[in-house]
């Protein structure tokens, strides 16, 4: 089992039911779509993203009982050097939390988690520190 696929059933047993609509989906569906969305994110923001999660479920819980078993997380993934999580039928609070947690993303080195930049490089946006700077591509 690969570190992302610990990562994964680690991410789906402690959020089940916020969870719930990517764990249905087979994961060869998409590689940009559901958990496999992990596997394009690094590292670096995991504990972001375990920490907006846990708030998510947090608020998930104080919603009234018929509107709390619909809100669902629908996709995960980094998109131009940030970290993008997508939620149906949330909140005001749901959506600014996701807001402020992929504002912050982009100060995080998605590799390591240190404090980060995003940087064109060709034609690609990374979030890294100094350290973690992609090499360019050879033609």
């Amino acid at each position: 089992m690969t570190d992302e696929d610990e990562f994964r059933a680690a991410m789906l047993a402690r959020f089940p039911v916020l969870l719930a609509h990517l764990a249905e989906r087979p994961r060869a569906m998409s590689p940009s779509i559901a958990l496999d969305g992990f596997k394009r994110m690094g590292p670096g923001w995991r504990p972001l993203l375990l920490r907006l999660l846990a708030r998510l479920e947090e608020l998930r819980l104080a919603m009234p009982e018929p509107e709390r078993g619909v809100v669902r997380v629908v996709q995960v993934k980094e998109k131009l050097g940030e970290l993008r999580v997508y939620v149906d039928d949330g909140s005001v609070a749901m959506y600014e939390e996701t807001k402020t947690a992929c504002v912050e993303s982009t100060q995080i080195c998605e590799e390591c988690g240190a404090p980060g930049e995003r940087r064109a490089l060709e034609r690609w946006l990374h979030t890294t520190c100094d350290a973690h700077i992609p090499e360019p591509r050879r033609r």
